[in-house]
């Protein structure tokens, strides 16, 4: 046999645009985040420990109803975050009660939860919620500053959305 060498890397999509508005931007960047595997998106309850995600859709699909979540969280109303992409098909009900917030979680897949209810101090998950965005802003910065740079999802949480 002949020497040979290669490398096998996946074709970049690239150049990746950015759109300006915070859903294109959002599925951009969980895309790029995918395409280097630039880490891993973790979930964990309802008896999931943790959930079967993937950076390039999951993700996505959290990110993008995450403004809403967290004003809602911030204003002590009810609000629901949609994880849609098949095989996780689940929803999530956050409810403010005193200085917690009440998590409920509905399958429409096989699996359900078990608890399907849990709780948790609202300070602490606002914390959890702002600390999983910074990682992925700047995760997307390291390996993609100029998308991170010009990205409607990074500027909305800068901003503090």
């Amino acid at each position: 046999m002949a020497f040979e060498a290669a490398a096998e890397v996946p074709p970049h999509a690239g150049p990746f645009e950015v759109h300006g508005d915070y859903f294109t931007d959002v599925i951009v960047a969980c895309a790029l985040l995918d395409d280097v595997a630039a880490g891993r998106f973790v979930l964990v309850g309802f008896g999931r420990d943790p959930w079967p995600l993937q950076v390039g859709y999951d993700m996505s699909a959290f990110l993008e109803e995450l403004p809403d979540v967290v004003a809602g969280i911030r204003s002590g109303q009810d609000v629901e975050l949609d994880l849609y992409p098949p095989g996780i098909e689940a929803t999530f009900v956050f409810s403010a009660d005193a200085d917690d917030v009440v998590i409920r979680c509905s399958s429409r897949a096989t699996w359900q939860p078990s608890p399907d209810v849990e709780r948790i101090d609202r300070r602490e998950l606002l914390a959890m919620l702002d600390a999983l965005v910074a990682d992925v802003a700047r995760a997307l910065h390291d390996i993609a500053p100029s998308v991170a740079e010009r990205s409607a999802f990074t500027r909305t949480w800068v901003a503090g959305a």
